[in-house]
């Protein structure tokens, strides 16, 4: 069972920066070991991703044992009990080399910080992440510069496979046809995004929004969803909508909103539903960026306009985003009708593929792993 790197996931935005990493480590001559627990499990069993799944640390120090990798990389979570967290230590203690995988700027204080009010108190050799403005933020936490990789983001490689894949387009077409039962309307998917997080104040209403919802909710996805309802319900022709939860997010929390919405997709992978939609709505989440690049238009919709800096799309200008009541229907018309999309060629120049590489990169680097061949 040995292995050169064991790789640990928990959360769905870890498994997707992961994505393509042990394909990529294979290609150079080497062999990783995927673990995957919580939420992440359920992401990649979804994929079809091979792993072994793990449901406390006893079992993911087990398979550290077992696989003796000569280097590890984890994914980070959003609780500070992490199984990540005590496997960057033991690994520490076992003289194992330690990369972190960061898929976004967000929350990046609690990262590594676990039960400790030190933001690095668990962090790893070195850190992964997908774009400058992530890197500045570690740094600006008191990571060293040359500790923190910018590498892109791997799960962009495997989606524009997808969006080149017939069979995927397929997939697309027939989870479409089931939205729309026959009926010629353009499909808009809107995205929720947790309203929790470490960090909770973050994303509850400040006096600084400028969306304010219609029902007093103080949640920032309740408030976005709510202005998007409004904004929708005169558009002519209708669109079906299908509200698309995010993997933490049980269909209670949104139930009443359930009734202003023809579907809901939560079993399908991100990627089907991407590409069965014409637009997808959301606040900040990746999937607009995923959007983009599967050629869909995407729109975001801020409380607050600063909140474009957490998205990749939006600060690149691929994802236009409002944050004011009367822009919203205009935009959402604009998008509908494709206006604005940008090429294939833009699109790849801004997020360009080979980050599932430079990661792999990194991981041999940081553990000097060379290949027996």
């Amino acid at each position: 069972m040995k292995s050169d790197v064991l790789i640990l996931v928990e959360d769905p935005g870890a498994a997707a920066y992961a994505s393509g990493v042990p394909e990529a480590l294979q290609r150079s001559g080497h062999s990783a070991c995927v673990l995957a627990a919580g939420h992440a499990a359920v992401a990649l069993k979804k994929s079809g991703q091979a792993c072994e799944y793990v449901g406390d640390l006893s079992e993911a120090l087990a398979l550290l044992r077992a696989v003796k990798p000569r280097a590890i990389a984890v994914g980070t979570a959003e609780h500070s009990n992490a199984i990540g967290l005590a496997l960057i230590g033991e690994a520490r203690r076992r003289g194992i080399p330690s990369i972190g995988l960061v898929d976004g700027p967000a929350n990046a204080a609690f990262r590594f910080r676990g039960v400790s009010n030190d933001p690095l108190r668990h962090a790893p050799d070195c850190i992964a992440v997908p774009d400058d403005w992530t890197r500045e933020e570690f740094i600006a936490l008191g990571a060293a510069a040359g500790r923190v990789r910018v590498c892109g983001h791997p799960g962009r490689d495997a989606l524009y496979a997808n969006r080149d894949s017939a069979s995927a387009m397929r997939r697309g077409t027939e989870l479409r046809r089931r939205w729309l039962a026959r009926r010629r309307r353009p499909v808009v998917v809107f995205a929720t995004e947790l309203s929790t997080g470490p960090n909770g104040q973050v994303y509850c209403r400040t006096p600084d929004y400028t969306l304010a919802g219609t029902s007093g909710a103080d949640g920032r996805t309740e408030i976005v969803l709510e202005e998007f309802l409004r904004a929708v319900r005169n558009l002519n022709p209708r669109p079906c909508l299908v509200l698309r939860l995010h993997p933490k997010t049980p269909l209670k929390l949104y139930a009443a909103y359930r009734a202003a919405f023809d579907g809901v997709s939560r079993k399908e992978s991100r990627v089907d539903a991407v590409l069965a939609a014409d637009v997808v709505v959301g606040l900040t989440s990746v999937i607009l960026d995923e959007a983009v690049l599967l050629g869909r238009a995407a729109l975001s919709i801020g409380p607050r306009i600063r909140e474009k800096e957490w998205l990749d799309g939006a600060r690149h200008g691929l994802v236009p985003v409002v944050a004011e009541r009367a822009a919203i229907r205009p935009a959402l018309r604009r998008a509908i009708a494709g206006h604005g999309m940008p090429s294939r060629a833009r699109v790849e120049k801004l997020l360009p593929r080979g980050a599932a590489d430079n990661v792999a990169r990194l991981i041999l680097e940081a553990g000097r792993v060379r290949s027996a061949a």
